[in-house]
Formats: C-alpha cells, structure tokens, sequence
C-alpha cells in the first residue's frame, strides 16, 4: 500500500497480527488506544486509512467516526467488528460513513485484510480472483436477456451439487445470484440522461437487452468459498443507495419492508443475510461489480453464526 493507517482502540493479539498483516503490505503504521488520542493523532497528520476496533470504541465511537468522514473525506474507515446486532448495524448504516466493514472472527485474517486494504489503496477495484486461491479460474456465463436467468442459475445449482457442497448452502447462492442478476439486469440500465429503463417493469416481463447492456455473471470456488459475481456496464449503483436500503431493512425488520419499485431495498438485505462477504466494487457511470463469497469450509450451522464482511469500493474516491 505505501501509505500510512492509524489503528484504533486494536489490543493485545489483534494489534500483534494486524502490525505484521499490514507491515506486509508495506504501509507506515501508528496507534492510538483511545478517542482523544486519535483526535490528536488527526490533527497533527493525515492518513490514507483508519482501522477501526469498533468493538472497544464506546458511546462516542459513532459520532467520533462521522466527525472524521466529514472533516477529511479522503480518509477511508475499515472497520473491525464482531457484533452481529441488528441495532448497531442500523447505526453503522445510519452514519452513512460505512463502506469497508470486516467481520472480526475467532482470529483476524490475513487475505481479506490485505485484499481490503490494497483495493482502497491502488484503486485496483474489479475482480473476484482477488478473493480466491491464486490459480483458480471462474466459470462465466452472458446474460442477454431476463430469461437467461433460468439458465444460468441451473448452471451455478449444478456447480454446486458437483463440489458436494450443503444443500442450504445452494441454495443460498443460488438466491443471492438471482438478486445480482435481476438487480443488473432491470436496475443497472439508464439511457443518455441516466434515467433507469427498466426499474419500473415487472420482473415478470422479458427484457431483452442491448449489447452494450449485457450483464455478466461469473462463479468460482477454492475450497473455502464459494465466490459468485455478477458486472453491468452502468455504474448507476450508489453507495448511499446501499446504505439507505440497509439501514431501513435493519430498523424496521425483515416483515415490514415496505414493496419498493423492483423490490432493491428488500433484495440487498437478503444478500447481506446470505453472505460470509458483500463487496460491491463502482465506477461511477460506468461498472459495477457484486462479488458474494460464501464461506463453505465448516458447517452451515459455522457458517449462519459467523459475523459478516461488508466492502463498497468506488474508483476514483
């Protein structure tokens, strides 16, 4: 990264594995064990990067971390957390300073950190080879139309069936594919003025896409995730809209979202629940990518209980 991270409220083994994960990838480190702290280390110096132990933060953690996006808005946050809670992701979601949120397990782990941090530090966005064992090639499949849905859907079932994975497990991935396609497919698309073609039609009805259009879905697996992608030539996908949609999920639960034009609020929610990771990579006007991983080494029951990772990525910010 060559670039300087300050680590906040990171102790004891956490701050031992992050300092050598992170000297790794060549970056100037500093710490700062409490709020007043980090105020002071802000204002003597800017960073590229603060990783956050949002766990140990306190009270003031949420408005310390506004204040920060809105003072130096080149400054990214990551964020470290093992809390599971509706009401704290609400929260998180809420402060609209959320985009790169790692889910804190029974150890740190080296990959998505590094994945994490080079991504926001060279602008190197697209790609889920990024999240797999090097050498691992993705099966691709073109989307022409509403209808291929179908199609390449049965295609991913039929992977999965073939690596033996769990049977719930398909069938999540199989749910999260359908919404990043469907999502692509009806909600990425605007004409010259960036109005949106296809948002207000039913999901019933066929849409046949231009080629400028087409959508691309792709999906690998190394053995401990099952990674699956979906990339349209848009670019329309915000990170606010994300974040909006999932703080309003998070509040008001999953019985009473209210029916949203072509259903993107309930559909990200669903993703988020489904996922080990949810990373969404945009350049503005002209790509977006939705990478899911799905961690498949342990149990589902392993799998349900884990925390989960959430990552915005946006070129050029």
């Amino acid at each position: 990264m060559q670039g300087n991270i300050l680590l906040i409220h990171i102790k004891g083994r956490d701050q031992r594995n992050l300092y050598r994960i992170l000297r790794s990838t060549r970056s100037e480190l500093e710490f700062s064990h409490d709020l007043d702290e980090s105020r002071q280390h802000l204002r003597d110096k800017s960073y590229d990067l603060l990783l956050v132990d949002y766990d140990n933060m306190g009270a003031d953690g949420v408005q310390f971390l506004r204040d920060v996006a809105a003072q130096q808005p080149d400054t990214r946050i990551l964020i470290l957390s093992q809390e599971r809670s509706k009401e704290r992701l609400v929260e998180l979601f809420q402060a609209g300073f959320l985009t790169n949120l790692i889910a804190k397990n029974t150890a740190i782990e080296a990959e998505e950190i590094v994945v994490t941090v080079e991504k926001i530090a060279r602008r190197d966005l697209f790609g889920l080879e990024k999240y797999l064992t090097w050498g691992i090639d993705a099966d691709c499949e073109i989307i022409r139309c509403s209808r291929d849905k179908d199609r390449v859907l049965q295609k991913l079932e039929r992977f999965g069936e073939y690596l033996g994975l769990n049977s719930r497990l398909i069938a999540l991935a199989n749910g999260v594919a359908d919404e990043f396609v469907m999502n692509a497919v009806y909600n990425a698309p605007t004409d010259a003025q960036g109005n949106h073609r296809y948002t207000k039609l039913p999901r019933t009805q066929r849409v046949d896409l231009e080629p400028h259009e087409h959508v691309e879905l792709r999906f690998a697996c190394d053995g401990r995730h099952l990674a699956l992608s979906v990339t349209d030539n848009f670019g329309s996908l915000t990170p606010e809209t994300i974040q909006k949609y999932l703080a309003k999920c998070f509040a008001r639960g999953e019985d009473q979202i209210g029916s949203e034009s072509g259903g993107a609020g309930m559909g990200f929610y669903y993703i988020f629940e489904s996922l080990s990771q949810f990373i969404v990579n945009i350049d503005p006007g002209k790509k977006t990518e939705m990478i899911g991983l799905l961690d498949v080494s342990g149990s589902y029951r392993n799998f349900v209980e884990r925390p989960k990772s959430f990552n915005i990525f946006v070129k050029d910010r």
